[in-house]
């Protein structure tokens, strides 16, 4: 009833720009939505277990065109699926290979996350309070990213850490002291900038993603050789191609032939600006990473 009434919300997008683009609206999986934002429940266990399997399989039941038995059987393996996809069961889904790599990668991966876990909570809440900035764990090897990760985790050193960005290149905070130790969840404001909420009801309108801002990879390829960014390199490319996508989606929203034309047309608009900013940028970096190394 919650789900159908649009009230709360269970799975993530299977396109990590149209989760960015949520993210960015004040949309979170796994949350209650209020005319204020969006509010996590996933910590309230076990109570949250039965209540998003119930969601999960009621998205999934609204994507099909007909109910049939078919349909009946991936909306029940959805609602399965849910109980991996929450916090405490994040390693088993590991140890069967439901995360990216092979199986045996994820296991090799688990020591670590055991590892990265005992690290203790209260640690972790002071550096987000001293801190409360998001930091990016992003490296391009496993032990540079733990060792992100704990330096997240730790008071004074997250500063050192590159900032996390949203789709538009902009910061994410993570609230004070209230959000770290005393709220079990996580509060995200709704976004009412105008540029947001258009990019928002298009997607919702047509459910295409291609025209989507979209989030930097962590490599290229170019001339069949691979390029991989730097923990820098990459928030650095996200800040400009964000910065650049909003400056030019909101110039192009507010022009006279984007307001008297249809949502096909609107979209196409949007995919050329999103594209161009991506190309240009691509190609930047990929002039700086190929220069000679001195």
């Amino acid at each position: 009833m919650l789900a159908n009434m649009g009230w709360i919300r269970a799975e993530k997008s299977t396109s990590k720009n149209a989760e960015g683009l949520m993210n960015a609206a004040g949309d979170q999986p796994y949350s209650f939505t209020t005319p204020l934002g969006s509010y996590t429940f996933d910590w309230a266990q076990p109570i949250s277990v039965p209540l998003f399997m119930g969601v999960a399989l009621y998205e999934s039941v609204a994507k099909q065109d007909k109910l049939d038995p078919d349909a009946i059987a991936e909306s029940l393996a959805a609602g399965g699926d849910t109980i991996f996809n929450l916090s405490m069961l994040k390693n088993v889904k590991q140890l069967l290979g439901g995360g990216f790599g092979s199986v045996t990668e994820q296991i090799a991966g688990l020591p670590v996350s055991y590892i990265e876990q005992a690290y203790p909570t209260i640690f972790g809440q002071a550096a987000r309070t001293i801190d409360d900035t998001k930091r990016s764990t992003y490296d391009t090897t496993g032990i540079g990213k733990f060792g992100r990760q704990l330096a997240a985790k730790t008071p004074f050193a997250s500063k050192l850490l590159e900032p996390k960005l949203n789709i538009w290149g902009q910061e994410q905070k993570q609230g004070g002291a209230v959000q770290q130790f005393l709220n079990p969840g996580y509060f995200l404001p709704k976004n009412d900038d105008a540029t947001t909420k258009e990019v928002m009801r298009l997607y919702r309108s047509t459910k295409e993603t291609d025209f989507l801002p979209k989030l930097a990879k962590g490599s290229f390829s170019s001339d069949g050789v691979k390029y991989e960014l730097t923990p820098k390199q990459l928030t650095a490319f996200q800040r400009e191609m964000g910065q650049e996508n909003y400056k030019d989606i909101s110039r192009a929203i507010q022009s006279p032939f984007y307001q008297n034309a249809s949502d096909e047309k609107k979209v196409n608009k949007l995919r050329k600006i999103v594209l161009h900013n991506y190309d240009d940028e691509k190609e930047k970096f990929l002039k700086e990473l190929k220069k000679p190394q001195d």
